[in-house]
């Protein structure tokens, strides 16, 4: 056992950089005279998203609307009815067809 711990002390590791010599950060020398100016953004607020608008995804109602010929429009709905005290489902068609007026072209 003291064979395996020698051995896991001994073996090459790779030699990582320190914290604050990581390689991302360079520079270059400074001219003479010249002055060097660092400007940054430090809010991180930057990266989050704002508040969603929930009304933009949400699903939008079915309407089925036909044209009809003549200029005239066709639509189904569903709603609920009462029918002697009891709320029942029924299927709505509504015809909507223009009287008294020239056709459009």
């Amino acid at each position: 056992m003291l064979a395996l711990l020698l051995a896991l002390l001994v073996q090459d590791r790779p030699v990582l950089p320190a914290p604050d010599d990581d390689g991302t950060r360079t520079r270059a020398a400074p001219a003479e005279g010249e002055e060097i100016v660092v400007r940054g953004n430090r809010d991180m607020g930057r990266f989050r998203t704002g508040p969603i608008d929930g009304s933009r995804w949400a699903e939008k109602p079915l309407r089925p609307e036909v044209k009809l010929p003549g200029g005239g429009q066709a639509a189904v709905r569903a709603e609920q009815r009462d029918v002697g005290g009891v709320s029942v489902p029924a299927a709505m068609v509504t015809l909507k067809i223009p009287l008294g007026r020239k056709l459009k072209k």
